[in-house]
C-alpha cells in the first residue's frame, strides 16, 4: 500500500484550472521530486494535500484512509508536515521558541529541559547551531529556510513536503542541503516530496520525478527518463523562451 495517493485532483481559481486530473502515488521511504515551470501548480498541489485549500474534485488517501479536505493541523497530526516557499516564522520569537511550537503540539511528552534539548538538536541538524536565542525576524532568508525545515521536522512527520528549500543557497550550502535531505529519509525514516527548480539537484537525489505543466501531470518516472522526455523539455524550454 502506498503511503500517499492522490486521485484525480482538480482545483480551479476563478476561470483558471490550477490543477487538472492529477493522480500519483508516493511510496513509503522514497524521495519524490516535483518539478515544473513557474505557475505549473506545484505549491497548489501541496496545499491540496495538506488541506490548506479544498479540492473541487478528487481525493487524498493517507495510508489507505481518505483524508480529503482534512484541516492542516489534523493533517500534520496524521503525519504530514511541510515547509513553505515563502517562510512564515514567528518573527518576535527566538529560533528555539519557534521549534517549541510544533514540539508542544506533536510531542507533548517532551517537557522542560528535554524539549529545549530537542529544539536545539533540530536547529543544529538544519544548520542553526549557535543561533538558538536569535529572533526569527533577524535571520536572513537562508537561515529562515533552515528554521522552516527545523519546525517541519519538529512535527515528527512520516511525510515531509519541501517547497524550494534550495533557493538562495551557494554551491557549498546546496551540497549540505542535499546531504540533509538524504539524511531525512535515511536517518529519520521519513518520506520526502520535494518541489525544486534546480534540476541537477532533483536529478541527483530523487528516485522518481513528477512533472507538472499548466496544472497537468505530463510525465513521471526515473530522473534519467524524465529529463529526456520531449514534453518535459518543451515545458522548460518554453519557460526559458518567455523569460
Amino acid at each position: 500500500m502506498s503511503l500517499l495517493e492522490i486521485k484525480d485532483a482538480c482545483k480551479r481559481f476563478g476561470g483558471v484550472q490550477a490543477i487538472s486530473e492529477v493522480s500519483f502515488r508516493v511510496e513509503q521511504g522514497e524521495i519524490l521530486g516535483l518539478i515544473g515551470p513557474n505557475g505549473a501548480g506545484k505549491t497548489t498541489l501541496f496545499n491540496l494535500i495538506t488541506g490548506a485549500i479544498q479540492m473541487d474534485r478528487g481525493s487524498v488517501l493517507w495510508d489507505g484512509r481518505e483524508i480529503t479536505g482534512l484541516r492542516p493541523d489534523l493533517a500534520c497530526k496524521a503525519g504530514i508536515s511541510r515547509t513553505f516557499q515563502v517562510t512564515r516564522p514567528f518573527g518576535r520569537m527566538t529560533c528555539l521558541e519557534n521549534v517549541y511550537v510544533p514540539l508542544l503540539e506533536n510531542q507533548p511528552n517532551l517537557k522542560g529541559k528535554a524539549r529545549q534539548q530537542e529544539s536545539a538538536r533540530l536547529l543544529g541538524v538544519t544548520g542553526l547551531a549557535g543561533k538558538e536565542a536569535w529572533l526569527a525576524e533577524s535571520l536572513n532568508l537562508i537561515d529562515k529556510k533552515r528554521l522552516e525545515l527545523a519546525r517541519a521536522l519538529a512535527a515528527g512527520p512520516r511525510l515531509i513536503l519541501l517547497d524550494e528549500v534550495l533557493g538562495g543557497l551557494n554551491t557549498m550550502e546546496m551540497q549540505d542541503a542535499l546531504k540533509l535531505i538524504k539524511s531525512i529519509r535515511d536517518e529519520y525514516e521519513m518520506t520526502v516530496v520535494w518541489i525544486e527548480h534546480i534540476m541537477g539537484a532533483i536529478m541527483s537525489v530523487c528516485e522518481r520525478v513528477l512533472v507538472l505543466d499548466m496544472g497537468r501531470l505530463i510525465c513521471q518516472g526515473e530522473p534519467g527518463v524524465v529529463c529526456q522526455d520531449p514534453a518535459v523539455i518543451e515545458a522548460y524550454l518554453g519557460e526559458q523562451a518567455d523569460a
